[in-house]
């Protein structure tokens, strides 16, 4: 299958369905449920203190910076 060859083999967008498909799903919904976003929100804000900083010292790079 071509999502083997370049890598995406466990991308759950391009995996069959069927019981490994529905493990997956289901870690999936668990941990990106709308009720757990708030435990994401300091990962979230410190990101964007480094992006803004990133963009502060070199504003010229502003495609790179956006990239990470």
């Amino acid at each position: 299958m071509l999502c083997d060859l370049v890598g995406w083999s466990g991308d759950l967008l391009l995996m069959p369905y069927g019981n490994e498909w529905k493990s997956h799903r289901k870690l999936f919904q668990q941990e990106f449920h709308p009720s757990n976003s708030s435990l994401y929100l300091p990962h979230e804000k410190k990101a964007l203190c480094a992006f803004l900083k990133s963009l502060l010292d070199a504003p010229e790079e502003w495609g790179e910076h956006a990239q990470q």
